[in-house]
């Protein structure tokens, strides 16, 4: 039960660092070409 817990909470935390860095590539490459 707690191995599951800790799996899922892993998967949530890739889940959002994977959201987070996707967000970044997005406006970067917004940045780059409206400037």
């Amino acid at each position: 039960m707690v191995k599951l817990l800790i799996y899922l909470l892993l998967a949530d935390f890739c889940l959002l660092v994977r959201m987070r860095f996707f967000e970044i590539l997005l406006k970067r490459r917004t940045i780059h070409l409206t400037g």
